[in-house]
């Protein structure tokens, strides 16, 4: 994304915020669009078909406790000149209703793949 970051970094607060209760740093937030999550997890992304909206990948803080997971959220960005805002819907373990955004594991398990790109 262009606009040095800002847009990136407006959504990993937002991610940041909505997941108070799993205790995140910035770098257990990853912004993606949803076909590049589709293609790193294994994952279907939580857009529609053909949209490559961002999402967010999140691992559990370390302080979150046993019952947290990793899970990936919706995440909404704008931007118009040097501003930017974004906003992300966060889930408590088990409260995904609608199926879309879950606190399952993944099929492939993310947590090989957040150790590739934290490490």
């Amino acid at each position: 994304m262009g606009f040095g970051g800002r847009p990136r970094f407006a959504a990993k607060e937002a991610a940041f915020k909505a997941h108070p209760h799993l205790r995140l740093g910035f770098h257990d937030i990853l912004i993606l669009s949803s076909s590049d999550a589709e293609e790193l997890t294994g994952e279907r992304a939580l857009a529609g078909p053909g949209a490559s909206a961002p999402v967010a990948l999140i691992r559990a803080g370390e302080g979150a406790g046993a019952g947290a997971r990793d899970q990936m959220a919706r995440v909404s960005i704008s931007h118009d000149g040097e501003y930017a805002t974004a906003t992300c819907i966060g889930f408590e373990a088990g409260s995904a209703g609608s199926g879309q955004c879950t606190s399952e594991p993944p099929r492939k398990g993310w947590a090989a793949w957040f150790s590739r790109i934290w490490s």
